[in-house]
């Protein structure tokens, strides 16, 4: 290793000798210079080598390189060129090298390499990662607006999509420089004036002015017609494949082809893999990278393959018994949303056949009544009620399902077709199963919507008197809950006129008020409502408001707003 160092540093010698010569640098500073660059030369040859040091000696002589430019200006040194002109820009060369030689694979390392030597090395990295698009395109990029040679930059952009036909980018990248080429001859045609329209054709005051032009001897006439004929194929716009965007269609239409073939051998080849796994999970990624793609694509040949492979893999897992819950849920909403493929038995046997396989997916149960519904008399499915039934033994904690049935029952009482003995009859059997038979966390949120839905039908329907009536015989049946007590409390507050409550009222919900308080976790604003019923009985200065204030004040989660809303109606009830 301090053979390698040595060589290196005495390769060095002639450049900062003549560095010292020129008076670019102090012969202290020559010496800072030999030691930085020993320590960075040993540190190259550290194993294992790090990236970092590579770059941190090239990041030392680019600035290095920058003074010495400085200095030169300042000192205003002319002459021949000499050693230290290109010394270092040829070590950072070197270095560059060297690091891309150890680092093969490190795509950043290469970039930097070609962003500093511009396009000297991007042929090298072509031939360390020809599929790399990037290389290319930075290749044909230098040839097209460096060396402004549009040939070399379609050569190697068809290079690389021979090699690399899959990638979007350099079809893209090839289609670009197409339409930049053909917007910088037209501006070229703009700029000198080029139109398809003879000048002869012109006024006096529209043909231009030949002052500052030396006129050549005209043509003869014969000469003249075939000159003019070779200009007007040439630049006539009309029938110039060039400027019409010829290369551009063309090259469009291979992308789309390569596109095409590139796509389906991957779908080839993930059909394939999906076929030796035999798992539910990869059938449904399977298909839901078909549907994603689907839905991308508006080539239409693509569409139409893409949609009958989705269909076909849909049907191939089903019958295999490796379809999912979430897999048949989305060949139901794509083939609703494009029914126009099925009939409807054929749907429906898809249908009935995912809630058969399984019946305890409330989100299966209701995409089927849905259908149901939907189809009316031409559906040839059970009836609504009896998938109701069905789906809801099979799905008892199914808030959604639960909240659909109810909702379903009101409506079918709206349109007349069930009387209100029927719907009250309805509603308190669901009531006494659910506290019956209902288990899990669902239980009592099942239980008081149902319940709600009730109390609020009863007095939408009958009232008040009705509904009193209703919520008190079902506390005798049901075990109540906090919630099933809020629903009541805001029903009778409905009728409270608080600067004239009937003592019924009061009775009422002093009754309720004092039920729903013995329960834990009592939201704040229950307690100030009670406060506030208290408040409107007229008595500000009552034990009963202070002792509920001060329960209230134990429990509440925000003690401290609960003190402020508490003043607040306080000083409101003086006031």
């Amino acid at each position: 290793m301090a053979e390698t160092v040595q060589y290196y540093l005495e390769q060095m010698v002639p450049e900062l000798e003549d560095l010292e010569r020129k008076g670019l640098f102090t012969r202290s500073e020559i010496r800072a210079i030999v030691k930085k660059r020993t320590n960075f030369e040993y540190a190259l040859k550290r194993r294992p080598a790090q990236k970092i040091d590579f770059l941190k000696y090239i990041e030392y002589e680019m600035n290095l390189d920058q003074l010495r430019k400085k200095r030169k200006d300042r000192l205003a040194i002319r002459g021949k060129v000499t050693i230290s002109d290109y010394a270092i820009t040829r070590r950072i060369y070197h270095i560059f090298d060297r690091a891309v030689i150890k680092f093969k694979g490190d795509v950043s390392l290469w970039l930097q390499y070609i962003e500093f030597s511009k396009s000297t090395e991007a042929g090298r990295a072509i031939q360390m990662h020809p599929t790399k698009p990037v290389f290319w395109i930075l290749a044909a990029k230098w040839e097209y607006e460096v060396n402004a040679n549009i040939v070399s930059a379609r050569v190697l952009l068809q290079r690389s999509i021979r090699l690399n036909s899959e990638s979007t980018q350099l079809w893209h990248e090839y289609f670009k420089l197409e339409l930049l080429y053909i917007e910088k001859i037209k501006a070229r045609r703009k700029i000198l004036g080029i139109s398809t329209e003879s000048t002869e054709s012109l006024s006096e005051e529209e043909k231009p002015n030949t002052e500052d032009v030396i006129l050549v001897p005209k043509l003869n006439e014969e000469e003249d017609e075939l000159l003019d004929d070779q200009k007007t194929n040439l630049l006539k716009e009309d029938d110039n494949k060039l400027l019409k965007g010829e290369i551009v269609k063309i090259i469009y239409l291979n992308a789309i082809k390569e596109f095409v073939a590139a796509v389906k051998d991957s779908v080839n080849e993930f059909q394939q893999n999906v076929k030796e796994l035999e798992n539910k999970e990869m059938w449904y990624l399977f298909t839901k990278f078909l549907r994603r793609y689907l839905f991308k694509i508006s080539e239409p040949n693509l569409h139409t393959y893409f949609q009958k492979l989705l269909s076909k893999s849909y049907i191939t897992a089903s019958k295999l018994n490796l379809a999912s819950e979430q897999m048949y849920a989305d060949w139901i909403d794509w083939i609703v949303s494009d029914s126009g493929e099925l009939k409807l038995e054929e749907m429906q046997e898809i249908i009935k056949k995912s809630t058969d396989v399984y019946p305890q997916s409330s989100e299966l149960w209701l995409k089927r009544i849905s259908i149901a519904k939907s189809h009316g008399d031409q559906c040839k499915d059970k009836s609504l009620d009896e998938l109701y039934k069905i789906a809801l033994e099979n799905n008892p904690s199914s808030v959604t399902l639960w909240d659909s049935y109810i909702s379903w029952i009101f409506k079918m009482w709206k349109q007349s077709e069930i009387k209100n003995e029927k719907l009250e009859e309805i509603i308190m059997i669901a009531s006494l199963t659910l506290n019956m038979q209902t288990k899990g966390i669902h239980a009592d949120e099942i239980k008081d919507l149902v319940i709600a839905r009730y109390l609020n039908w009863t007095d939408e329907t009958d009232g008040l008197e009705k509904t009193r009536k209703v919520y008190k015989s079902l506390i005798n049946e049901i075990l109540p809950s906090l919630a099933f007590y809020q629903t009541c409390i805001k029903i009778e507050q409905k009728y409270v006129n608080y600067s004239n409550i009937t003592s019924d009222t009061k009775v009422h919900l002093e009754w309720l008020y004092g039920q729903v308080l013995q329960y834990d976790k009592v939201p704040d604003e229950l307690w100030l409502d009670y406060i506030k019923f208290l408040l409107s009985n007229g008595d500000s200065d009552s034990d009963q408001i202070t002792l509920a204030y001060e329960r209230g004040l134990k429990v509440v989660s925000n003690p401290e707003q609960f003190k402020r809303n508490y003043c607040e109606l306080r000083g409101n009830a003086i006031n």
